[in-house]
């Protein structure tokens, strides 16, 4: 019997992303890494409708090309023999990276970038030294948040001095050690 348009629609919406395998750049952000342990231990169930298609409404905004320049390029960074960092920055262009996120409410409120997103800013630093590391310097880095809420969006930018980050020698320290552990859990 022909599937109907629902379940075709549904098999789409959980359809998984090709991902190239190794340890990914998102998995190394937080400052714990309990959950990408026990994610890498256990196999993970897939998300719930709702979580899907916010999922989906990020990919749409990922879909836009903005720089013209590289767009969602993967970058394998060789830590040892057999370790591996992958990285998939959203956007690099004659030394300027933009990674773009969808959020929920206003970042530019208080301490709210840092606190609920100081995970961005690790992400960034690590595609900054995987970028490095192919030979494609970085001299900006932007983060482009748009409200999933009210459509507004909001800017972080080294250039605007609204975001600091590490030196590159500290972030390669840190994404290896990290991904050291991750490899031997």
């Amino acid at each position: 019997m022909a599937k109907s348009f629902r379940e075709q629609l549904y098999e789409g919406l959980f359809k998984p992303k090709d991902r190239v395998k190794g340890i990914h750049v998102t998995s190394l952000v937080y400052e714990c890494l309990r959950k990408t342990v026990y994610m890498n231990m256990e196999p993970q169930s897939p998300h719930n409708k709702k979580t899907q298609i916010v999922f989906k409404l990020g990919d749409g905004m990922h879909s836009w090309n903005i720089l013209g320049g590289d767009y969602e390029k993967t970058i394998e960074y060789k830590v040892d023999e057999g370790l591996t960092i992958i990285g998939t920055p959203d956007e690099y262009k004659d030394g300027f990276l933009l990674e773009k996120k969808t959020i929920k409410f206003d970042v530019s409120k208080g301490d709210n970038f840092k606190r609920y997103y100081s995970h961005y800013i690790r992400q960034v630093e690590a595609y900054k030294v995987l970028l490095e590391s192919i030979g494609k310097p970085v001299k900006e880095v932007a983060i482009w948040f748009v409200n999933k809420e009210d459509e507004h969006d909001y800017l972080f930018s080294t250039d605007e001095n609204k975001l600091k980050l590490r030196s590159s020698e500290e972030i390669k320290g840190e994404i290896e050690n990290k991904a050291r552990i991750v490899a031997s859990s």
